[in-house]
C-alpha cells in the first residue's frame, strides 16, 4: 500500500509542475475568467509567467507556512532573500513583474494559497492604473481576492501594502492611486483580519516626478510593510531591527 501512495504522490508532483497546466490562459478564454480587466500580453509578463509558475510547484513543500508576499515587480524585485530584511522569518516571493489584480486574483489559489501562508503581504494595482483598468473594476477584483483569502483561512493575517505614488510619466495618476487606496482600505476596515499599512503617505506632495517611494523601490516597500509583518507574525527579537 505504502509503495503504491508514493507511486501517487509522485505523479501528483509531476502533474503540478506540467508547464501547460500553468500557463497564462489564452485570450479566448479570458471572457471565462473571474476577475476584470484584460490579462497582461507583452513578451516579458508571458515568459515570466509561464516559466515561474512551474517552477513554483515544485517548491510547494517547502514553502509550506512561510509569509507570502503577493505582488507584481516590486514584490519581484526583493528576490528570494528579501534583502535581508525579514532575517529569521520564513519566506516566500511570488510576485511576477507587470501583474495586475486579475492576473493575482487567476494565480492566488495555486501560487499563494497552496502554501498554507502563516501570514500574507499584499502589494498590486499599480499596473492596472497604468493600463487604464477603471478604478472601480480594481476594487472589485481586490475585493475577490479579499473573498478568497478568507474563505481559504478567516484567521490567517493579511497585510495589505497600499499603492505607491508614482512618476506622471507613468500612466499613473495621483487622484486614481488615491481613489484605489481608499476602495483597498474601505474594503478590509474593521476586520481584524487585515493590516492595512499607513505608508505611503496621502499627501499629495509624495506625488512628484520621480518620488521616493520609486527611486528607492524594494527598500521603501520593506519600511512600509516590516512593522505590519513583524508584529502580525510574531518575530523574534532580530527581526525588531529597523530595515536599512
Amino acid at each position: 500500500m505504502r509503495p503504491l501512495l508514493a507511486l501517487l504522490l509522485s505523479v501528483l508532483s509531476l502533474t503540478a509542475a506540467d508547464p501547460a497546466s500553468f500557463a497564462l490562459p489564452a485570450p479566448a478564454a479570458e471572457a471565462t475568467l473571474p476577475g476584470e480587466g484584460a490579462l497582461r500580453r507583452y513578451d516579458g509578463y508571458v515568459k515570466r509567467w509561464n516559466t515561474i509558475r512551474p517552477q513554483w510547484a515544485t517548491e510547494v513543500a517547502k514553502d509550506q507556512g512561510a509569509v507570502v508576499f503577493f505582488g507584481d515587480s516590486i514584490t519581484q524585485g526583493w528576490g528570494t532573500d528579501f534583502r535581508k530584511a525579514f532575517e529569521g522569518m520564513k519566506l516566500a516571493n511570488r510576485g511576477i513583474g507587470g501583474d495586475t489584480t486579475r492576473g493575482m486574483l487567476l494565480r492566488l489559489k495555486e501560487d499563494v494559497l497552496a502554501l498554507n501562508p502563516k501570514a500574507v503581504v499584499l502589494l498590486m494595482g499599480t499596473n492596472d492604473i497604468e493600463v487604464e483598468v477603471p478604478a472601480d473594476a480594481i476594487g472589485r477584483n481586490f475585493q475577490k481576492i479579499v473573498a478568497v483569502l478568507k474563505a481559504h483561512d478567516p484567521k490567517m493575517p493579511v497585510i495589505v501594502c497600499r499603492i505607491f505614488p508614482s512618476s506622471a510619466t507613468k500612466k499613473r495618476p495621483k487622484e486614481t492611486i488615491l481613489a484605489v487606496n481608499e476602495l483597498f482600505a474601505a474594503a478590509v476596515k474593521g476586520d481584524p483580519q487585515f493590516t492595512a499599512t499607513p505608508c505611503p503617505p496621502s499627501s499629495p506632495t509624495c506625488f512628484t516626478s520621480t518620488p521616493p517611494a520609486m527611486r528607492s523601490g524594494p527598500r521603501h516597500c520593506v519600511r512600509c510593510s516590516r512593522p505590519s509583518v513583524t508584529s502580525t507574525t510574531r518575530p523574534t527579537t532580530s527581526n525588531r531591527r529597523t530595515a536599512s
